[in-house]
């Protein structure tokens, strides 16, 4: 059987110093994302966010889109709100701008060679953004009676219900109807970018997930399938989609 190489970005972080000691800035990536790629049967490539800017990041993400069969982009913090024309929210986390500026040439690049594409919790909102779209910056401000988006306890438990459309890819991989899913973020999308659909949503309408109308294979959920993944065989599901779909363009060539 053909061997398919799904690229997973990786975000960074401060380690924790001593008092007065230098912080070492590390990339870092949970684990959960490489092993559910690799039980799937496909090889995790871990991609740091590049200090490339414009042609240059371009070039770079064309390059190594020839060199793998799909893209896994995974969570982490918030997206610049300049690049859909936005102040940021006072309740605004981390910006990591060279890793969403990484991410965006991905996806571009990965689209161009019809690569599969899951996009996970940030991952979504990152791939809106690039395709045109924009977010709501924090729900609790801006959309009333929001249900929580953000979990307390612990982000391995299924924690709200979504409603998955028929119909749709995520309902021939996952099952159309209700799920119950995780939740840990305070962004989300305002509505699907150009070229995307609405695939699921939770009980207030908040957009848990979309996918791509034609082209390249691309699903992005709000949800973190890898946290509940060893207990639930619907959010297993979504990786063997992506490395199946992976493994029909390996051997392609």
């Amino acid at each position: 059987m053909t061997s398919a190489h799904i690229g997973v970005t990786v975000g960074r972080r401060l380690l924790a110093a001593e008092s007065g000691q230098r912080q070492d800035a590390v990339f870092a990536c949970p684990v959960d994302y490489c092993r559910e790629i690799e039980r799937a049967g496909a090889i995790p490539l871990l991609i740091p966010p590049w200090p490339q800017t414009g042609a240059l990041i371009a070039e770079a993400a064309r390059a190594l889109a020839e060199r793998m069969n799909g893209l896994l982009l995974t969570g982490g913090g918030d997206v610049d709100p300049v690049l859909f024309g936005e102040e940021p929210h006072p309740r605004i986390g981390v910006i990591d701008a060279q890793r969403d500026a990484t991410e965006i040439a991905l996806i571009h690049a990965a689209m161009e060679r019809g690569l599969p594409v899951l996009a996970i919790c940030r991952g979504i909102q990152v791939l809106n953004v690039a395709l045109g779209g924009g977010l709501i910056q924090h729900l609790d401000s801006a959309r009333q009676g929001a249900i929580c988006h953000n979990q307390p306890g612990p982000a391995t438990a299924p924690f709200h219900t979504i409603q998955i459309e028929p119909d749709t890819i995520l309902a021939r991989v996952m099952g159309e109807g209700e799920h119950r899913v995780n939740s840990t973020h305070h962004q989300a999308l305002d509505g699907p970018a150009a070229g995307l659909i609405v695939s699921a949503r939770a009980c207030d309408g908040v957009i848990e997930a979309v996918e791509s109308l034609e082209g390249a294979p691309i699903v992005g959920v709000q949800f973190h399938p890898e946290r509940m993944a060893p207990d639930d065989s619907a959010c297993r599901a979504l990786f063997e989609w992506l490395v199946r779909e992976s493994r029909i363009r390996a051997t392609r060539g």
